[in-house]
């Protein structure tokens, strides 16, 4: 798939289900407030939220700094977001379509750079990386939270079936030893990192990624799933839950500080 074309890919991905995914994001609001706290911002900062979808981390950040700006390529999440801060009279926050692979801001602009849940979307990470790093200030902070992939080759190659199946524009999900590896070639230091496990139900998880029981990638995402309970052949843990499919999703947390 060429670089025009992934983008493409995106923007139907998150132009069919914004509404979904809008909603998902508001019930993982509580994590979302956790997301923001562990990038310590602060009340003077005047922070870049890359890839901000409907703005989740956006709104929670705009409580706590000067001045917010979320850029996103999908218009329909871009709609949602304003929605959300008109409804919340936040003043200090605004939203603008961007492509993150050249951010639309001088370098320096940012005093804190946040992704949060979009880098498995990006073809070449590294590029928007570099990006976000141009456009914070010295001194200032970039931070990454994001789906990660088993550092076990089969278990990567499982779990990167599935989530395309679900999902199309889903370039792949890193492992955590390579976003520090982003971080590491950049320079950034006073690193901090976690890692978090958060339980995922397969029937809303496939709802949000646009998909309805009975349709041939529903099915076969269903089988995979099964299929991976023994041996734990996606690195998930999946199990059954009454009628239901649980696993688990494992998010990495970063943040440096520009030098």
């Amino acid at each position: 798939m060429t670089e025009e074309a992934h983008k493409q890919a995106v923007k139907d991905q998150f132009t069919k289900t914004a509404e979904e995914y809008a909603q998902w994001a508001t019930v993982d609001a509580g994590s979302a407030k956790s997301d923001v706290a562990f990038f310590q911002p602060s009340p003077e900062d005047c922070a870049l939220d890359v890839a901000c979808g409907p703005g989740t981390l956006s709104l929670k950040l705009a409580a706590l700094t000067r001045e917010v700006v979320g850029i996103d390529l999908t218009d329909e999440l871009l709609a949602i977001a304003r929605r959300k801060a008109g409804e919340q009279h936040l003043q200090n926050v605004r939203f603008s379509s961007a492509d993150v692979e050249n951010i639309p801001f001088p370098a320096e602009s940012f005093d804190l750079v946040v992704c949060g849940s979009a880098l498995h979307h990006f073809p070449d990470p590294e590029r928007v990386f570099r990006e976000m790093h141009r456009v914070c200030r010295a001194g200032g902070r970039l931070g990454v939270i994001d789906i990660v992939s088993p550092e076990e080759e089969a278990r990567a190659a499982r779990a990167l079936e599935i989530r395309r199946l679900r999902d199309p524009s889903h370039a792949r999900a890193l492992k955590p030893s390579e976003i520090l590896q982003l971080f590491e070639a950049l320079g950034l230091h006073s690193l901090r990192q976690k890692t978090e496990t958060r339980a995922e139900r397969f029937r809303p998880w496939a709802k949000t990624g646009g998909l309805t029981e009975g349709e041939p990638r529903y099915e076969k995402i269903k089988k995979l799933l099964e299929s991976s309970i023994e041996g734990d052949r996606t690195g998930w843990k999946v199990r059954r839950v009454g009628d239901d499919l649980e696993f688990d999703r494992g998010y990495f947390y970063a943040c440096g500080t520009k030098r």
